[in-house]
């Protein structure tokens, strides 16, 4: 075992008594000594040995001494040699459990404060082990201090078993039982280390031959996939299968088969197989929708309530589909639901009269600010088979006098130095409107109502209470880039109620004026009701079955358009961003490729945007004068090529882009270090792409064949094709969110302005995880004839 000294320095302070030579008077006065310089005493860090073996979170104790008591800042690293080298990259923090964090640290005159930093070994190190491993933290506070580090220790994260699944023998009761309806799995899930599992359902009704995800039976003792409880001896759980969501049984009696595979954070483990049983749905009765014709005195407005009862004699959960019709029932559309509607599944029902439900028809968002006399709503139910649908009888809408809703500030109180709660009322409490509030620098925002109760945002959004942000609308963004805006979605309030907004750090109004008393009002506009961007299942097969793997090197520069490089490798982050969704591990060769299938798949959507062919990039009839390359081509940036940076992560903001107004309005390299450009993949992030969707294991080796397309689903292992769909997905998802803020960002660049005309629009001025996994996004007709004046279209 190595032994490190640490020799603290002593500061020797030496008085010097200086002596004048020469005559002088008595009444002469020697004039005062300078005051001496401030002295700075050093940080010092005490650390203690965590012991030996250890395993996943490692705690490492320390003590900070400082005799001045300064605030302190520390830098922990660990090596895996003994301490000859200690790597660049700081060890991952284990949080929720008592860890101090880096900064801010407090100190004392010796013993010192104590601290804890939690080491996630398995986050950075894996399955490994060995025995050299040190741990250092060197702290400072205005100087660098004295250094603190661990002996060696062993760590042995080798011994993690994956999870085991077993399903009781008679659940589901064999034949001659026969089930119907919902049926009950009761089920166990083993593990050594009792971590947390997830669990994947499947049925099969050929004996096992093939599989297809079970449905689960919300609202009943099921209970979910995720985050399940797990023992050495076996922890027991129940998921309740809905046989007829999945219409199971409808024909004849038919003999299933459940299997539950169970994985954590690790790996895949070992699936459970139930018996065989027998599932009869034959008299499975349809549900009926019951609707009830709106008011209308003489007209409703804004969004309209539609109420309806969902019957049916078994009682089933009922999904819906709601169309509108402005002329009669001659024609249908989908309706947009709007704020205090209830779901468009999980409903549920009972026998004559059934269960009464609400409707909100967001008139506004499918019809605009116009006048129609014939609207009907039309809903169809189904419990896994279409139902009988029922519609109103015709009613009259008229949106021309949609008032545009004022938000005044009531008071500005400062409450420290740097926070400030802000009091504002609506005065329109018809229609659901948007709160925009542009923030100089960067600033915690929580969002509460008059009773101190988080207010909870559109969950369709992805927003909440807490943190969203995103760019300032229209030609705003070019005045004031480095703004962050919260956008507060879909959120009815009456006159009398008010929201608070506590900010800290640099307040100001959406004109950059300081927000105070007698700021003038902020002005929101109406909001229209937007609907779930959800990605139904069948699209969720068709992305990830292939899934599209283009090459990078697939996408060549267009010589007759403008071409735009993306710049992957300008600041570095990047790799760090696929280090944290798991698409970076130990193996260089599989990391280029998986880095190479997210490069390609962000041109792939860039390509698609911009009308070119999404598979290579090349020009098609129709497609715009530009083409997108992610290899450096020849020539001279701003001259023969503009060039777009990703990765430069700026604290959650989606992205940036200015324009060069002496430039013809043109910016062609948005990679600058002193200013926040371009496109950021830090928090950009899709439905299918967020922290928690990250590939566990990190891909390696055995990955390379779902990377490079040589493997085909269903060609190997049930946890083969699991691992082959979450790889494919995470990048497909991933890929085509930065593709889809890249779209965004380059139109910024090419001319075009916010535009919120439409809920797939490109350009509009904010984007949730939902919009960034839609394969439906596009410009609008207005964008599309700027392009067309700026770029010009390939004939």
């Amino acid at each position: 075992m190595k032994i490190r000294l640490n020799l603290l320095p002593v500061a020797l302070v030496l008085g010097i008594l200086a002596a004048s030579i020469g005559c002088k008077n008595d009444d002469d006065e020697e004039p005062p000594p300078p005051p001496p310089p401030p002295v700075n005493n050093i940080v010092i860090a005490l650390v203690s040995d965590p012991g030996s073996p250890q395993q996943n979170e490692v705690e490492i104790r320390y003590s900070l001494i400082d005799a001045d008591s300064n605030i302190a800042s520390v830098l922990v690293e660990y090596s895996t040699n003994g301490g000859i080298t200690f790597l660049v990259n700081t060890p991952t923090e284990f949080t929720g459990v008592g860890s101090s964090g880096t900064f801010p640290l407090a100190t004392s005159p010796f013993p010192g404060v104590s601290h804890k930093f939690v080491w996630d070994t398995w986050a950075d190190l894996g399955a490994a082990s060995g025995t050299q491993y040190m741990v250092r933290i060197t702290p400072s506070d205005s100087e660098l201090g004295v250094d603190g580090q661990t002996p060696e220790f062993t760590i042995d994260n080798s011994i993690k078993a994956p999870p085991v699944a077993v399903i009781n023998s008679s659940s589901p009761p064999p034949p001659p039982a026969i089930l119907a309806g919902d049926v009950r799995v009761d089920y166990q899930l083993f593990d050594n280390l009792s971590w947390p599992a997830t669990v994947v359902v499947d049925v099969s009704t050929n004996g096992g031959a093939s599989y297809q995800t079970a449905s689960e039976a919300t609202g009943t003792v099921s209970q979910g996939l995720f985050n399940l409880t797990t023992s050495p001896t076996g922890a027991p759980h129940v998921f309740v299968w809905d046989s007829v969501q999945d219409v199971v049984g409808f024909a004849s009696v038919v003999t299933c088969l459940i299997r539950i595979t169970p994985s954590d954070a690790q790996a895949v483990g070992s699936p459970g197989l139930s018996g065989l049983f027998d599932v009869d749905n034959r008299t499975n009765t349809v549900p009926t929708a019951v609707l009830q014709t709106p008011p209308t005195p003489p007209a409703v407005t804004g969004n309209v309530n539609i109420d309806y009862d969902l019957i049916d004699d078994d009682s089933d959960r009922i999904s819906i589909t709601v169309r509108f019709s402005t002329n009669g029932g001659t024609t249908w559309a989908p309706a947009s639901r709007g704020s205090g509607s209830d779901p468009l599944a999980n409903l549920i029902s009972s026998p004559f009269p059934g269960t009464p439900h609400l409707f909100v028809w967001n008139s506004l968002a499918n019809l605009g600010a116009t006048q129609q006399t014939a609207c009907r709503i039309r809903i169809t139910p189904s419990d896994g088979v279409l139902g009988v649908f029922d519609e109103t009888a015709n009613f009259e809408v008229n949106n021309l006098d949609m008032t545009r809703p004022q938000l005044t500030i009531i008071s500005s109180v400062s409450l420290v130095s740097t926070e400030q709660r802000i009091v504002m009322t609506f005065n329109d409490s018809l229609d659901p409107a948007s709160v925009i509030l542009g923030v100089s620098a960067p600033a915690t925002i929580a969002v509460v109502q008059d009773n101190d109760t988080t207010l909870g945002g559109d969950p369709c959004m992805g927003l909440g209470a807490g943190l969203d942000f995103s760019e300032l609308p229209g030609t705003l963004t070019f005045e004031l880039p480095h703004r962050r805006v919260i956008y507060y979605p879909n959120q009815a309030f009456a006159g009398d109620q008010q929201i608070r907004l506590l900010l800290t750090e640099g307040i100001t109004d959406v004109a950059g004026n300081p927000l105070l008393q007698d700021s003038p009002p902020i002005v929101p506009s109406d909001t229209l009701s937007l609907g779930c961007l959800l990605t139904a299942p069948a699209e969720f097969e068709q992305r990830w079955v292939p899934p599209p793997l283009p090459e990078c090197d697939k996408y060549l520069a267009d010589p007759n358009s403008d071409i735009w490089f993306y710049d992957f490798d300008t600041f570095g982050t990047f790799d760090s961003e696929l280090g944290a969704l798991g698409l970076r591990g130990s193996d260089a060769p599989v990391n280029a490729v998986a880095r190479d299938r997210v490069m390609a798949q962000v041109l792939y959507t860039l390509s698609d945007k911009y009308g070119r062919e999404p598979t290579d990039g090349s020009a098609i009839s129709g497609a715009y004068r530009i083409s997108f390359v992610c290899r450096q081509p020849l020539g001279t940036v701003e001259v023969d090529y503009n060039r777009m940076c990703v990765g430069l992560d700026r604290g959650g903001i989606l992205g940036t882009a200015w324009l060069d107004s002496v430039n013809n309005g043109r910016k062609e390299d948005d990679c600058s270090t002193s200013v926040p450009l371009g496109v950021f993949s830090g928090g950009i992030n899709g439905s299918n792409s967020r922290p928690g969707d990250a590939i566990s294991p990190a891909v390696g080796t055995a990955d390379l064949r779902f990377l490079d397309g040589s493997y085909s689903q269903g060609t190997g292992t049930p946890q083969d094709d699991l691992r082959h769909m979450a790889i494919n997905d995470l990048i497909w998802d991933w890929g085509n969110a930065l593709g889809i803020v890249g779209s965004h960002e380059t139109g910024h660049s090419v001319g075009l302005q916010h535009d919120d005309t439409n809920s797939l629009n490109i350009m509009r001025p904010s984007a949730s995880p939902s919009f960034l996994s839609s394969t439906n996004t596009r410009f609008s007709s207005g964008s599309r004839a700027v392009l067309d004046g700026g770029l010009g279209l390939v004939p």
